[in-house]
């Protein structure tokens, strides 16, 4: 069976060989859609879809699994926090996300065929983030290090200096970018199924 990632993100791929050791990676040709009109969790899904369908139209295989995922981040308010355009974006998010809880947001599709049959499932997983009060410098000096103007929320977890993250409820996976543990459960449910029929 040929396994894609419809993703470029060196994070998700890294997650992904966590798992699957051998895979592709397309680059999906869908425009990520981030629009206040939709709940959060519903929009990662719809971002996600979008980007394995826009995969699965380009490959014929008949054995063939495509993953893709969208990650966002968001508050108890329901502002959402995409990828920074620039410095100060990414610093301004950060100082918004200053002593309070957010969550992460990714919405994972995964697309199935074997020979006709094909199968669809999408969902999103939900990490929750705490962080402590932020020294403006400490957010100045973060921002020029690393750049993080192509991750949701202007920061990557595994990358936040010690006194950023005073609690995580859920899959770290997920925070980064891709909720390696649920995907696992997902797979083995879709082979097991697939052997049913």
């Amino acid at each position: 069976m040929r396994v894609v990632l419809a993703s470029s993100s060196p994070r998700r791929i890294n997650l992904l060989k966590k798992i699957i050791p051998s895979f592709d990676v397309v680059s999906p040709e869908a425009k990520e859609v981030l629009s206040a009109s939709f709940p959060p969790d519903y929009l990662v899904k719809k971002n996600a879809f979008r980007k394995a369908w826009s995969v699965q139209n380009r490959i014929k295989d008949f054995q063939l699994l495509i993953i893709s995922a969208d990650t966002l981040i968001y508050t108890k308010d329901g502002q959402i926090f995409g990828k920074p355009e620039n410095r100060k974006e990414a610093v301004s998010y950060l100082q918004l996300l200053s002593n309070t809880v957010h969550y992460v947001a990714t919405g994972v599709a995964m697309f199935y065929r074997q020979k006709e049959k094909k199968e669809w499932i999408v969902f999103t997983e939900i990490t929750t983030i705490t962080f402590h009060r932020l020294d403006p410098k400490k957010i100045l000096d973060y921002v020029d290090r690393y750049q993080p103007f192509d991750k949701a929320g202007a920061y990557g977890i595994q990358e936040l200096p010690d006194g950023f993250v005073k609690e995580r409820l859920g899959s770290l996976d997920n925070v980064i970018g891709l909720p390696t543990e649920k995907i696992t459960h997902e797979i083995s449910l879709m082979m097991l199924n697939m052997k049913q029929c």
